[in-house]
Order: C-alpha cells, then structure tokens, then sequence
C-alpha cells in the first residue's frame, strides 16, 4: 500500500466522486440549519414570542423559506424570497407585530427566480 493512498489514510473512495458527495451534503447541511435550528435560550420571552408570532405570519402569507431571529424587538429576517415583492412584503408583515422596534431585512432573491423573470 502506498504510503498517502486514501485506504491507507483510512478515506473512503466512492467512484472518485467523495469530493462531490461531501460537497452536496454540507450544502444540504448548511441550507437545512435554520429548519433544525434549536433554541439557545438566548431570546428572552418576549423576543420569542415575536418569533413566533412572526413566522406564523410569514408562513399564513405562503412564504416558506426563511429563519427569523429576534433580539430586543429588532427582528432579523434571513432565507431566500421567490421574488423581491415577498422579500418587501415579509419586511412589512413583520414590522407589523406588536412588539416589533425594527426589521432588518437580510433575505436574498432566489437566483433561479431571477433567473426566469
């Protein structure tokens, strides 16, 4: 065996493919985060319930993928928007709830949706 040989090295060789299977499932990883995110306990009770009052509105207006954080009232809003007429409209919904001090909108516009427009 060859001293820097992957079986060697103790690394598993999938058709020469491991690269692109690793590769595709941090991506999966990293886009699945905010849906298996847990509660820290860093939002005080009154930030979560604007979280949670937040997504319900978010999710009644059909908007899907996104995460909302919420710290002193300001809540953050990060995912991906079809379109920038639902980023705007998440913005609004959500500086609607009570409570809210402010929104800061860091969602970005789906590529594929820009893409097609």
């Amino acid at each position: 065996m060859k001293p820097n040989s992957p079986a060697r090295l103790g690394l598993l060789r999938i058709n020469g493919r491991l690269p692109v299977l690793l590769s595709m499932a941090a991506l999966l990883l990293i886009h699945a985060a905010p849906v298996f995110a847990v509660d820290t306990g860093e939002e005080s009770a009154a930030d979560s319930a604007i979280t949670a009052e937040v997504k319900l509105s978010l999710l009644s207006n059909l908007s899907l993928n996104f995460h909302v954080q919420t710290s002193d009232g300001v809540v953050t809003l990060s995912g991906i928007a079809e379109t920038n007429a639902e980023k705007l409209s998440n913005m609004k919904l959500a500086s609607e709830i009570k409570g809210v001090k402010g929104v800061i909108n860091a969602m970005v516009i789906s590529l594929i949706a820009a893409a097609n427009n």
